[in-house]
Formats: C-alpha cells, sequence, structure tokens
C-alpha cells in the first residue's frame, strides 16, 4: 500500500506537488509557533481556556462555559485550546495549536474542493495560492479563531453546493452542511455572519435549478422546505446559548461602545476613542485594503485581482450557478458590513470566511492564463502546464518572500519581553499601573507565568480595581482603570516606586494628554518595545523617588 502510494506521488506531478504544499504548510505553520509573545486577545483567550491561576485543570470546563455564557462568546474555540493546554501546557504554542493544524488542514480542503469543482492543476494552485498568502499565514500562528472560521466555513459551501448539485449522498452531504455550519456558530458569531450568506445563495441557487424541471415551483417549495429544516436543527442544538444571547441583548441594549449590539446604532460616550470605531464605506480604499490582505499587498495586490476577474469571467461563462454562487459569498458579507450603522471594531478578519472564495477564483483565473501560455507556445514547443506551474510557483514564492519572512520576525505585542524587562527590577512594595486596553491582564499574565500568585481584584485607594501579586516573596499592587489625571497623582504622590505599563500608549494619548503628560514629567527612565504597528508598542515607565531623573520632553508630542 505505501509502495503504491510512493509510485502514484512520484508519478503525477500534481500529487507530488500537494504532498510538499502540504509539508511546507506543516513547517511554516508551526516553525517559530510559541516564539512570539502573546497579544491581547490571546491572553484573554488564555485566561478562560486555562482558568484564572493557568492550571487547566477539569473544574476549568465548568469555568468556560460559565465564563462565555456571562459574556456571550461562544466557546468552542475555548474548550479546544482548552484541550490543547492539558496537553501541551499552558504557553503560547498550545494556545496556538489549533488555529496551526487548521492552517494546515485549511490547505488540504481548498485542494479537494478545487479538484472537484475544477481540476487537479486549479487545485495545486489554490493549495499553493494559500499557503504563501501573508494573512493566510499570520492566522495560523495567532491563538484566535479565524483559521478555523475558515474550513468551516468553506466545508460548509461545499456541502450545500453538493447537497443541491450532486446526484450522490444528498442526505450526507446535507448532514455535513449542518455539522459545519453547527461547528461555525459555536466558535464565533461571524459564523453566522457566513450561515445567512449560505442561506441567501441556497434560495438562489435552488431557484436556478428549479428552471430546469417541469415542476419549478413544487421544487422550489420542496428545496427551501429541506432548507428551513435544516436551520431548525441548528437552531434546535443551538438552543443552549439562545439564553445567553438573550440576557445579553437584555443587558446591552443600551450599551457604549464596543458593547452596543450588531445593527444598533452606537453609543459613544466620552471615553470612546475615535480608534473603537470605523465608518465604514463602500469606497475602493476599503476594497483595495480587503483585497490586500486576502490576496497580497503592494504591486502584487493588483495582479490577484486581475486573476481573480480573469476567474470570475470564466466561471461565469461555464458554471453559471457556481459563479453566481461565487458572486454572492463574496458581495453578501460587504453588503452587510457597509449597512448602517457604522460598526465598532470592525477589522478585515471579521469576515475572512470569504477568503478561500477569493482564493478559489484568484486560482481558476491564474490557472486560465497559464492554459492561454501554453497555448501560445504550443505550435514551438510541445509543453505541458506544469512548467508554467512551477515557474508562477517559484516566481510568486520569491515575491511573497519578504512579507513571510516579516511574520516571523516582527511581533504584534511583546508583552513577555516588556514584563521579563521589568521583573528583575521590581521591588518590594512597588505599584504598577496598567494602561487601557486590558494591558492589566497581559502584565499579569507574564508574571503568573513567571510563578507570581495573585489576589482577586479589589477596589483600589484611588480610583479603579488592584490586584496583590506575590512575586517571588515581593508585594507588588498591579492596578487597572486609573484614567483620570487627579487619581494617577495619588499613587505617584503616595507610593515610593511607580510603574506605568501599557500598550497603544499613543493611540490614547490624544485623548487625555494630561495624563501621559504626568506620566512623562514624573518617570525616571522608560523602555520601549516595538510592534509591527506603532500603536502596539508597549512603554514601560518607572517613578523612583530615590532615583527620579525625569524625561525632558514628551516621548511624543500631544495630538491635536
Amino acid at each position: 500500500m505505501r509502495g503504491l502510494l510512493t509510485h502514484k506521488i512520484l508519478k503525477n506531478p500534481i500529487w507530488f506537488g500537494i504532498v510538499f504544499i502540504i509539508l511546507a504548510g506543516i513547517f511554516s505553520r508551526f516553525y517559530g509557533l510559541g516564539t512570539h509573545s502573546l497579544w491581547v486577545d490571546e491572553v484573554i483567550a488564555s485566561y478562560v481556556s486555562a482558568g484564572p491561576d493557568l492550571h487547566a485543570g477539569p473544574e476549568d470546563i465548568k469555568y468556560i462555559y460559565q465564563q462565555r455564557f456571562n459574556d456571550v462568546t461562544p466557546p468552542l474555540r475555548d474548550y479546544l485550546a482548552h484541550l490543547s493546554f492539558r496537553f501541551l501546557g499552558v504557553n503560547e504554542y498550545g494556545l496556538r495549536f489549533f488555529p496551526a493544524l487548521f492552517g494546515v488542514l485549511g490547505i488540504a480542503l481548498i485542494f479537494l474542493v478545487a479538484r472537484r469543482w475544477f481540476n487537479e492543476e486549479t487545485a495545486l494552485i489554490c493549495a499553493f495560492l494559500l499557503l504563501i498568502s501573508p494573512f493566510y499565514l499570520h492566522h495560523s500562528q495567532d491563538g484566535r479563531m479565524y483559521t478555523l472560521l475558515m474550513f468551516f466555513s468553506l466545508s460548509a459551501f461545499f456541502c450545500l453546493h453538493q447537497t443541491l448539485f450532486s446526484s450522490q449522498h444528498s442526505f450526507y452531504w446535507g448532514t455535513g452542511f449542518i455539522i459545519f455550519n453547527l461547528l461555525n456558530i459555536y466558535l464565533s458569531y461571524f459564523g453566522f455572519w457566513c450561515l445567512c450568506t449560505q442561506c441567501l445563495i441556497a434560495l438562489v441557487w435552488i431557484g436556478l435549478k428549479s428552471r430546469e424541471t417541469d415542476q419549478s415551483l413544487r421544487y422550489i417549495l420542496r428545496g427551501s422546505g429541506y432548507l428551513a429544516l435544516g436551520l431548525a436543527i441548528l437552531f434546535i442544538l443551538y438552543l443552549p446559548w439562545v439564553k445567553a444571547i438573550y440576557l445579553f441583548i437584555t443587558r446591552n441594549i443600551h450599551s457604549p461602545v464596543p458593547y452596543q449590539l450588531p445593527f444598533t446604532p452606537p453609543i459613544i460616550d466620552e471615553e470612546t476613542s475615535r480608534n473603537y470605531i470605523y465608518h465604514l464605506k463602500p469606497n475602493w480604499p476599503f476594497l483595495k485594503g480587503l483585497l490586500a490582505d486576502f490576496g497580497q499587498k503592494g504591486w502584487m495586490n493588483y495582479v490577484y485581482i486581475g486573476f481573480f476577474l480573469t476567474g470570475l469571467r470564466y466561471l461565469i461563462k461555464t458554471n453559471v450557478k457556481l459563479g453566481l454562487g461565487f458572486i454572492l459569498w463574496l458581495t453578501i458579507p460587504l453588503i452587510i458590513t457597509f449597512a448602517p450603522p457604522a460598526k465598532a471594531l470592525f477589522f478585515n478578519r471579521y469576515i475572512s470566511f470569504m477568503m478561500p472564495v477569493y482564493i478559489l477564483t484568484t486560482g481558476v483565473g491564474m490557472m486560465q492564463i497559464i492554459y492561454w501560455l501554453k497555448n501560445k507556445s504550443t505550435p514551438y514547443i510541445n509543453l505541458s502546464s506544469y512548467p508554467f506551474i512551477l515557474s508562477i510557483m517559484v516566481l510568486f514564492t520569491v515575491v511573497t518572500l519578504p512579507a513571510i519572512r516579516d511574520h516571523y520576525r516582527v511581533q504584534k505585542q511583546d508583552w513577555k519581553k516588556a514584563v521579563a524587562f521589568m521583573i528583575p527590577q521590581i521591588q518590594n512594595e512597588d505599584v504598577i499601573i496598567a494602561g487601557p486596553y486590558n494591558s492589566f491582564w497581559s502584565t499579569m499574565y507574564y508574571l503568573q507565568r513567571n510563578g507570581a500568585k495573585r489576589s482577586e481584584l479589589y477596589p483600589a485607594p484611588w480610583s479603579g480595581q488592584y490586584s496583590e501579586v506575590n512575586l517571588q516573596g515581593k508585594i507588588i499592587r498591579l492596578c487597572q482603570k486609573i484614567q483620570d489625571t487627579e487619581n494617577l497623582a495619588q499613587y505617584y504622590q503616595n507610593n515610593n516606586r511607580v510603574w506605568y505599563i501599557s500598550a497603544y500608549y499613543r493611540t490614547y494619548q490624544y485623548r487625555n494628554p494630561s495624563y501621559y503628560s504626568y506620566i512623562e514629567s514624573h518617570s525616571g527612565r522608560y523602555a520601549r518595545f516595538d510592534s509591527a504597528i506603532d500603536d502596539d508598542s508597549i512603554f514601560v515607565f518607572l517613578s523612583d523617588k530615590l532615583e527620579l531623573k525625569p524625561t525632558l520632553a514628551p516621548i511624543f508630542p500631544s495630538r491635536n
């Protein structure tokens, strides 16, 4: 059996190619997986999945459900992370294991889907494009759920197509449609975005197929009935989480950004930064950025767009049903995205389930160009498609290497190094004030990873909250939610040594310049830990009354 498989791989260049691509996917997704520091969202995910003491014991299974029930976040990704923590330890590698695994499985899946819908050569190109995607690589090594979202979404979309258009095993394909969508909506609420898109596509496909039958109305009613039955089964299986959603709605119907409900006008209070809300417009800059994320940046983005349009044209000409399904898959989420009101905290990764279909279409277009080049060269040289495919792969790999290299070299937020910088210098009775946006939990996480024991949260003496932390026999107070300059001054005046640690330092400075001017003017020294984006860089300040050497000028000028 092994000999037959080896013979098949060596005899067929396509199978040799996909084995090489999957091996490259394994290497690129798992290489350095636990090296980079966790960033804020990953830290929060770790605290839910491993429990407040980062033990990841059996007792935390119930804790995960309670936590996610209270903040109405679907729990599947946390249970998967908990499972990997149990086997791999509570660390960066353990949190990112499943995203990396599905980052590899997604490459195999897109090959199988493209092979079924098109041909083996196109399938190889699509798998290759997903392999070298910097966006996909980044989320394959990010302890979030986006590679799982893409995998489940493409699987559900494929099952939907096969249910309607495959002459065999429609029951099993329909069951797959339900299972993958159920996994998706227990993984993330973005799964509902994907489910709505599939339902609308299903109705269009049912309408198109009904024209091929003698009793079109009857077919439409029957097809719509099966779709309704599938949705009813999904609703029943999702009932354990419906109560959590209901309670969340009743609590947050009038909440400010970023906690307001989707599709309700956001209430922006004075603490809400303009960076917290993105007024999306259906314009070229937005689409260009989206396509750059789903494809490549710079001039390569336009090359991808050209291939994409070529592929879309080919699909409409040769398979109108599938082509129309692709168009709707890529436009319906955008219509929802642009629908008023403005979306809070919107990022392109939220609609990343669209990406595999964009890659599929781009791969189809690329293969059509290759066929055209092959046909042009045939009168002179009798060549197969493989030299052209190999040439394209080599060229695109070379062009993409700088972006891939930067992914491994540049961190999102280096909390590990920032906290490691503080630990040897921390003294007994030190106070650490953590800046905005969950800097508190990121600092606490790496203190605990270095052996610190923490207490519960208590009201702090001058606003905010604090936790008493025992770090190797030193008692320190880690404080959060101290947002007023007057209260901040009390901490500096009543304690000998005060640390201030924060990411997003520059982003928040314009919001309260006096707050950060106070920190700068009363701190003897500071350290900066750079990120790929300036606003993600981490700053550590120390005010020591015995060694006070104030900075001579603000690190950043105040914003107007």
